[in-house]
């Protein structure tokens, strides 16, 4: 692995800018990031989902492209190594795995919300080896790290500015703790895991300008700010460990600082105090350590993908299976503390999430890349520099952190991007250990660098087609994802209107914007209905039965079926829309038996045919699982 350390043949040598690379490092770190934290839209129904998701997915994919172009494919194939081969052996497994999915469209393209499907997970290989293409110096990894950093500057002024001044854009939540710019408080917290450490990595690199090291000091001292204001529990033990390991493991050299700036022991002493002071005083302030259940949440949850994969341990319940599976599997305890509200589709912990959605076999997978970047990261916090010390300690803070949390498909492919620049950094390190080797540049009599002999053309074509296909994908979903946004902006739109027919047009025209997008069938379907006619309850059941085809199995699809089909039968009164209805709760009710709300559907159905003890007896089951409205129904049927 050749570093970028240089030697010349002549007088005329000139040194290298050690913080410097070309353009591309520095675009891939900050288009990628960037896309994953400024990537909002504050028009839309879901503000910091739909127009993240392709703006990164148009990112990972258009600097491919331009990495293929320039002669970076040839560098990924050469820097392949046993974590690539993992994740891609990974991902095929996943792949696999969305044959066998209980949801078989939404497997291979993911939620409209959470988007992992098997297309994320084959970006994630693409975002690790454009990382590993573009990191051919110590001076390209320091651009990609500060691409990541000035993007990381965004999502560190978003939060101090939701800290002091409130959200910028309003979303109904009840927690005080901060979302940033992924409106969540448990993705902010990932984000910051990797960003965190990489800022104060190149805020402590002396090789640095002053500018860029004052720069990188700044954004990291926000990130801090913004990750203790989120409240993360993940993110607090992915890098209070890594702070562990890396103060083990570079312990020498971390006293050997203190003893050379022993003058400003004083000084670093207090400020640390400060800091830790005023963190703790905004977590305080923010309520963000109160939590309505404790860290004992996640064991439930953790028993609950554990019979999820006990049921099906080879292939799992396929990529974005688990709602399904959890629907169906969750207990009486379960529903009464837990509730409804929110419907199970993660598992809080990433191998855990893996098996539950492709099997065991992608959980040792999973596994072993995770140990893979663990063990990079060592590496790289125990014999780089101080930007790589900040690089390792991002990979390994994340990969500790998602543990605790789940893979995220906005954020990951940061991570894996930064992977792959670790995973070369760390060769280079290794063999700097064993025998330096150094980078010859030969001069000619006017001192400026000879150009590199251009790539043969039979080298050059495989790149340009890559290219081209890298850049084909990123068009594509640079079409998709506009249409997808002006869909979700139709639907905000649609939820806000007074006017029950105009609310029913923009509905429709965001499911005919975005066709295999659920949620807007859903709505459409709500605001039809709403119109209170049997036109509207039939446009309504048309929209469900176009959501049916898209995802058969989706609790809340299939609730929302049987809701219209009770409503029908409300309006008509006949005894094939009484009996449809009774079908649809009973099939919900026999999948389900700890769903609250399917019981209570039941139990309405029931009373709409005149079998008040049936109702009667529905609605009681509904009450000992916790659901309110039957605890409010009840007495009118006791009466």
């Amino acid at each position: 692995m050749i570093d970028d350390v240089a030697v010349t043949t002549g007088p005329a040598a000139r040194s290298v800018d050690v913080a410097g690379g070309s353009w591309l490092p520095m675009v891939a770190g900050g288009a990628i990031a960037g896309a994953s934290i400024v990537g909002l839209d504050p028009d839309g129904w879901y503000p910091f989902s739909v127009a993240k998701w392709w703006l990164v997915v148009v990112a990972v994919l258009g600097v491919a492209s331009a990495v293929a172009w320039s002669g970076g494919a040839r560098a990924s194939c050469a820097g392949f190594g046993r974590m690539h081969g993992a994740l891609l052996v990974l991902v095929s497994v996943t792949t696999v795995s969305g044959f066998a999915a209980l949801d078989g469209r939404t497997a291979w393209i993911g939620t409209p919300i959470r988007h992992l499907g098997v297309a994320a997970w084959w970006l994630f290989a693409v975002a690790l080896c454009v990382g590993s293409a573009v990191a051919r110096h110590r001076g390209d990894a320091r651009q990609v790290q500060w691409g990541v950093v000035l993007a990381g500057a965004v999502l560190a002024a978003y939060a101090m500015w939701e800290l002091v001044f409130g959200r910028p854009i309003d979303i109904d939540v009840s927690s005080d703790r901060l979302g940033g710019t992924y409106g969540s408080p448990a993705y902010l917290g990932a984000a910051c895991c990797v960003l965190v450490p990489v800022a104060i990595g190149l805020a402590a690199d002396r090789e640095l300008s002053p500018t860029r090291r004052g720069v990188a000091s700044a954004v990291g001292v926000g990130l801090v700010f913004a990750t203790v204001g989120s409240g993360s529990r993940a993110a607090f033990v992915g890098l209070l460990a890594t702070a562990v390991v890396v103060a083990v493991v570079r312990r020498g050299t971390i006293a050997a600082g203190v003893r050379r700036f022993a003058g400003w022991r004083v000084v670093g002493i207090v400020a640390a105090v400060v800091g830790v002071a005023g963190g703790v005083a905004v977590a305080v302030g923010r309520g963000v350590f109160e939590r309505s259940a404790g860290f004992g949440t996640r064991f439930d949850e953790w028993g609950l993908a554990l019979r999820a994969i006990a049921e099906r341990p080879l292939l799992g319940a396929g990529p974005e299976g688990y709602r399904i599976a959890a629907f169906e599997l969750v207990d009486d305890d379960y529903v009464r503390r837990f509730g409804e509200r929110v419907m199970v589709d993660r598992a809080h912990s990433g191998v855990l999430d893996v098996a539950v959605a492709s099997g065991l076999v992608a959980a040792l997978l999973y596994a072993a890349l995770m140990l893979a970047v663990g063990v990079t990261a060592v590496r790289l916090i125990g014999r780089g520099g101080a930007s790589d010390v900040g690089l390792g300690a991002g990979l390994l803070a994340f990969a500790i952190g998602q543990q605790f949390v789940f893979p995220i498909a906005e954020i990951d492919p940061v991570f894996w991007l930064l992977v792959g620049v670790g995973a070369v950094r760390a060769r280079a390190v290794r063999a700097e250990t064993a025998e330096v080797e150094v980078e010859v540049t030969v001069v000619v009599d006017d001192g400026s660098p000879l150009v590199p002999e251009p790539m043969p053309r039979r080298q050059r074509v495989p790149s340009i087609v890559i290219a081209v296909v890298f850049g084909l994908g990123a068009l594509a979903a640079a079409v998709v994802g506009v249409r997808e946004v002006a869909a979700d902006r139709l639907a905000q739109q649609a939820v806000t209107a007074t006017d029950p027919e105009a609310a029913h047009d923009l509905a429709a025209r965001a499911a005919d914007l975005a066709p295999v997008d659920v949620r807007h069938r859903l709505l459409a379907a709500q605001v039809s209905a709403a119109r209170g006619s049997l036109a509207g309850v039939d446009d309504a059941l048309a929209a469900i039965e176009r959501a049916v085809e898209i995802s058969p199995r989706d609790p809340a699809v299939r609730i929302e079926q049987a809701r219209v089909l009770a409503l029908r039968a409300a309006v008509t009164g006949t005894d094939s829309d009484r009996s449809a209805a009774r079908r649809a709760w009973a099939d919900l009710v026999a999948d389900a038996p700890s769903c609250a709300r399917c019981h209570r559907g039941a139990g309405l159905a029931a009373a709409e045919r005149g079998d008040v003890d049936a109702a009667e007896d529905s609605l009681v089951r509904a009450r000992e699982l916790g659901d309110p409205e039957a605890t409010r129904l009840l007495p009118q049927f006791e009466s």
